[in-house]
């Protein structure tokens, strides 16, 4: 069961960070455009990078992308979830077979 579990996560991953990637390449080109406008549009440079963060599309391909990392980071934290609950199970089999190997020896 654990390890179905873990495989399942590990392609939650994959889809999360193929996910993530995009948006990002999607913000940073809604940015670079954005950023391009605004020198065209003969803006000061130096409020070019804040005016085109606070375009509505820009800001909206931010939050996308922000909510992207949290989801990635969010699967990454269920596999380590996983790896940890199988740790655990090996640790009590471990023991487990100890104790049974001791009271086999105390009974004969």
């Amino acid at each position: 069961k654990l390890g179905n579990e873990l495989n399942t996560a590990k392609n939650n991953l994959y889809k999360a960070a193929t996910q993530k990637a995009e948006a990002e390449r999607e913000y940073r080109k809604a940015l670079a455009i954005k950023q391009l406008e605004l020198r065209h549009a003969k803006y000061p440079a130096t409020l070019i990078t804040d005016l085109s963060r606070g375009d509505d599309k820009v800001a909206e391909l931010k939050l996308q992308r922000d909510t992207q990392v949290a989801l990635y980071e969010t699967a990454k934290y269920e596999i380590n979830a996983l790896h940890d609950r199988i740790s655990i199970g090996q640790s009590m089999l471990n023991w487990l077979g100890k104790e049974f190997t001791a009271t086999n020896q105390i009974n004969k």
